[in-house]
């Protein structure tokens, strides 16, 4: 997958700064990638003492990777390994760099770092636990940026669903950042209203808005009966939100064994759920399309 080049449809907007939310980054426009290129340089020129005494700039380590700078490097590693833990005591110290991380295609690969070197747990401890429940739910975030769950939606419904992707919640984090955080942590290993009271914990000591909160714990909670219905094909009477949609859809293509037809019926209860959304009054035509590469 190449960074910043999408495969878009006739009527896909164009993405202005590399990234799937149509230039809505957490760090945005002209001043944003000018504010990107300067913090690269400066963090490759910074010292292990450094790091050591502003640990959150590895968080800004995985978000340079994220906007497609270079991978952090074996010594970064070495230098993380060394420290003493817990690094990052305030997590909302690092909020700014992980909505960084978040609001980039390539957000994947970054919470894969972080996970591996124990700093998301620190900031979200709600994720620890099952080792293959992590592997999964990492899968399912590049899964939101690949699209293959957009390939059985309807235009009136992708269109829709992009457009409400690219609004900020309280004016910070966009709707595909949102997403990806909500994928990450759809689910835990207990049931998803105490999983949810878990999660809110974290998303308020790290300092997220009351609307950014909203959106994931949402999510969270429908994601067992959004789930259920989308594995038997059955449509559900009630709505669901276009996050949970999103994030079940895209689960639902990395959990092994689950045969293709499966999926593609799952995607056609996904469109008539957004559906409702995007023209309650009118049935979605199918049309194909490819997504982001």
């Amino acid at each position: 997958m190449t960074f910043g080049l999408h495969n878009l449809s006739t009527f896909f907007h164009t993405c202005k700064s590399g990234c799937q939310c149509n230039g809505n980054c957490y760090i945005e426009g002209a001043a944003g990638k000018e504010k990107n290129r300067g913090l690269m340089t400066d963090l490759a020129k910074l010292t292990e003492a450094e790091f050591r005494d502003n640990p959150v700039l590895f968080v800004e380590l995985a978000r340079e990777w994220a906007a497609g700078g270079p991978e952090p490097t074996k010594e970064h590693t070495e230098w993380l390994q060394a420290l003493p833990r817990p690094l990052i005591v305030k997590p909302a110290s690092a909020r700014d760099a992980l909505w960084g991380v978040l609001s980039y295609p390539e957000r994947a690969r970054s919470l894969t770092w972080l996970d591996r070197a124990g700093i998301l747990e620190e900031l979200l401890p709600a994720w620890g636990g099952d080792y293959f429940r992590q592997a999964l739910r990492l899968q399912a975030v590049e899964e939101v940026h690949l699209e293959r769950w957009g390939a059985g939606l309807s235009k009136s419904s992708f269109e829709w669903l992009c457009v409400y992707q690219d609004q900020k919640a309280d004016g910070r984090l966009g709707g595909w950042a949102l997403t990806g955080l909500a994928t990450l942590l759809l689910a835990g290993d207990e049931p998803a209203n105490t999983f949810a009271v878990r999660v809110q914990q974290d998303l308020k000591a790290l300092g997220a808005s009351e609307g950014e909160r909203e959106r994931v714990l949402t999510a969270i909670r429908e994601y067992p009966e959004l789930y259920d219905a989308l594995m038997t094909s059955t449509t559900p009477s009630r709505n669901f939100s276009p996050t949970a949609v999103v994030a079940t859809l895209s689960t639902l293509f990395v959990i092994p064994r689950i045969p293709e037809d499966t999926c593609r019926r799952a995607m056609i209860c996904g469109d008539k759920l957004l559906a409702r959304f995007a023209a309650p009054e009118e049935p979605a035509v199918p049309t194909k399309r490819g997504g982001h590469k």
